[in-house]
């Protein structure tokens, strides 16, 4: 009894512990933005714990990652809790949609009744098969609440990168998995990113498909075109 006592006394006397660790611990809230300095100060996965040798990367085993559930990459179908917006007005008109050169970004909106996390899929986002082979895309949903609008799961740097997979990876007609973000009540914005311009800019070439060069590269001509439509939209509520 008496050294349970004393190591109660070491955690909350600070002993071992910086000030923004202590608040951290206090406020057990997993989605706390930060840089990852205060250890467990937050759930992002990709902020740290991630392996990648930076500054405040944890040693191996301490990993406050873990409890994360990272969402399938693809469905066969969308589950019956999910949400379908059936009022998606996009840059396109019934679709956003972004290519290797010219059309690199685009948007659209649509309507949440409910403001919580959804993990986000869309069907359609790339069906060009081997002809285009990088049509891969990145998205963000900015709002009051999240500014930057990053998805809550991220594989290169801030990002979700959504790789093209429809050379054997996930079936035709697949829900694909575009991300993890904070949606609000009311109307929000998609801002859909094409892939292209950040390899270009020598950022994520783990998700390039191929030579840069040959046709269907970033540095070729090729299309690449890239899609989220509306009448394949999914939110599933997702805790984390």
């Amino acid at each position: 009894m008496r050294a349970f006592v004393f190591s109660v006394v070491l955690v909350v006397s600070g002993v071992g512990c910086n000030d923004s660790e202590l608040l951290a611990f206090q406020d057990g809230n997993p989605r706390t933005p930060g840089d990852g300095s205060g250890d467990d100060d937050d759930a992002r996965v990709g902020d740290d714990d991630d392996d990648s040798g930076g500054p405040w990367d944890d040693p191996p085993g301490d990993d406050d990652d873990v409890g994360i559930d990272e969402p399938e990459p693809w469905m066969d179908e969308c589950p019956p809790e999910a949400k379908h917006p059936t009022d998606f007005v996009g840059g396109n008109g019934s679709e956003a949609y972004v290519k290797s050169w010219e059309r690199t970004s685009d948007w659209g909106t649509f309507g949440v009744d409910v403001t919580a996390y959804y993990a986000v899929y869309n069907t359609h986002v790339y069906e060009s098969g081997a002809s285009q082979p990088n049509e891969t895309a990145y998205f963000r949903f900015p709002g009051e609440l999240a500014a930057d609008g990053a998805s809550q799961v991220r594989n290169c740097g801030d990002e979700w990168i959504v790789q093209d997979s429809d050379n054997g990876g996930a079936p035709p007609g697949a829900w694909i998995f575009v991300g993890v973000f904070l949606l609000e009540e009311g109307r929000n914005t998609v801002e859909m990113e094409h892939f292209c311009p950040l390899y270009r800019a020598g950022a994520c070439g783990d998700f390039h498909i191929g030579a840069a060069e040959a046709e269907g590269g970033c540095m070729d001509d090729n299309p690449n075109s890239t899609h989220f439509k509306a009448e394949g939209i999914c939110l599933v509520p997702w805790e984390g």
